[in-house]
């Protein structure tokens, strides 16, 4: 009875512990240019600026990785490029501008939309 209750309760810490992991935020350390000091910015899964060097290899890996599952017979979705893909250069700095006014809480929703 004891090795059994002994047992739930050590997979029931792991399971919590396993979701835990995997809900938490990831910290990801950068040098600043400035100075030699550590910066620590909050990711929490989304991707930061990269230099072109680390962009290329990036890409490199990307596609190297497409033409092994290409080989497999996987074929994966092209990016689109995001919502303001099809506008012209002028009207994607417009949007970017209400957007960043709606972030900033100046515009409403209504207000955005109405612009």
């Amino acid at each position: 009875m004891k090795k059994k209750l002994f047992g739930y309760i050590m997979a029931s810490g792991l399971t919590l512990g396993v979701m835990a992991a995997a809900n938490s935020t990831a910290f990801a350390a950068s040098k600043n240019e400035t100075s030699s000091s550590t910066v620590v910015e909050r990711t929490n899964g989304s991707t930061t600026n990269m230099d072109d060097a680390t962009q290329q290899k990036v890409d490199d890996i990307m596609k190297k990785a497409q033409e092994k599952l290409q080989k497999l017979g996987v074929n994966l979705p092209e990016h689109k490029g995001g919502p303001f893909n099809n506008l012209d250069a002028d009207t994607k700095k417009k949007a970017k501008a209400i957007m960043d006014q709606l972030r900033d809480g100046t515009l409403t929703k209504e207000q955005a939309e109405a612009k």
